[in-house]
């Protein structure tokens, strides 16, 4: 099968298209590294996905009305350890995923259709893992922040600094436009400055530089990065239904058959998040991979590096023609 050309510019159809030839092309060479790297952290997060969904599950009508305070008891159970820790260990999980895509996609670039090892993924991953944590770690604090400071603003600028409830109950139409106002530059930057995990591996920046990088690709293509992000990611939601579909049957069949909240079903509800877990941890490379396509897209688009290669190459090849008649 021939190999892709990653440095091509390609229409919205063909980067969807050609993100799920390249996983056809390349299921088991990608994936093995994706399972002995991001495997461990989501099976670990899954443990404690576990751990919590049999909490939130264990919980009833009758347990929350015999609790002294009811709302304490749901909220103790909603954010706990167990879910701290949940949600720590995705998010180092989705880096690794990242990492490792990316990784994999810079080899592929590099190798020119030859075999791609694990040891040579991770000796690119291992290169940049460390780039790519504290910059992914900036981008999502930054847009924490951001958010944090677009409410406050918002809110003040349309309920005043100490609101009464009369005030509010009044002024709750303007919500949804709060809600708006926050939601849109959010979605802009985040979109605009998002291709900053490819270029840490392509191109070796990171940080700052990696996300002007990111800003100046994306410039007049924010529509078809966008379009892209929403399309793959529902693609990606709708496969990792089948993953969750475990998870949600227990939910149901526990409510039907009243099962008890004991060691076993524990162990149940553990196995079906691991389940859960290792899925989306690895379909989430898909999204990645389509991202992967779009910044060669761009890069192409405005600097034809992938062209002016075959350019060269094509002249290199002419001139070796021309002097082979002389031997």
């Amino acid at each position: 099968m021939e190999k892709i050309n990653l440095r091509e510019e390609r229409d919205f159809g063909q980067k969807i298209s050609d993100t799920f030839l390249f996983l056809q092309q390349n299921f088991g060479a990608l994936f093995k590294p994706l399972l002995y790297y991001a495997g461990p952290v989501s099976l670990i997060a899954g443990v404690f996905m576990g751990l919590y969904q049999s909490n939130l599950l264990g919980l009833d009508a009758e347990s929350i009305g015999r609790a002294n305070d009811p709302f304490r008891l749901i909220s103790q159970n909603l954010f706990n350890l167990n879910y701290i820790v949940t949600l720590a260990l995705t998010v180092i999980g989705r880096i690794v995923v990242i990492g490792v895509t990316f990784a994999y996609l810079s080899a592929y670039l590099e190798k020119g259709g030859e075999p791609i090892g694990v040891a040579e993924v991770w000796q690119r991953f291992s290169r940049r893992f460390v780039q790519l944590f504290f910059t992914a770690l900036l981008y999502l604090v930054g847009l924490a922040i951001l958010s944090v400071l677009l409410t406050g603003l918002f809110t003040l600028l349309f309920f005043g600094t100490v609101p009464d409830a009369d005030l509010l109950m009044e002024r709750a139409f303007l919500v949804p436009l709060v809600v708006l106002l926050v939601f849109l530059p959010l979605i802009f930057i985040a979109v605009r400055a998002g291709l900053f995990c490819p270029v840490i591996f392509i191109e070796g920046k990171s940080g700052f530089a990696a996300y002007g990088r990111s800003w100046k690709l994306v410039k007049g293509k924010w529509w078809s990065t966008f379009g892209l992000l929403v399309v793959m990611s529902i693609i990606v939601s709708i496969i990792g239904v089948a993953f969750q579909l475990p998870l949600l049957l227990i939910s149901i069949f526990k409510e039907i058959l009243q099962w008890d909240n004991g060691r076993s079903f524990e162990l149940i509800i553990m196995l079906a998040s691991i389940i859960g877990m290792l899925g989306e941890t690895l379909l989430f490379s898909i999204l990645h991979i389509s991202l992967g396509f779009q910044y060669f897209n761009l890069v192409e688009r405005q600097e034809s590096i992938g062209l002016m290669r075959e350019i060269d190459s094509l002249g290199r090849q002419n001139e070796f023609d021309s002097h082979e008649g002389d031997y």
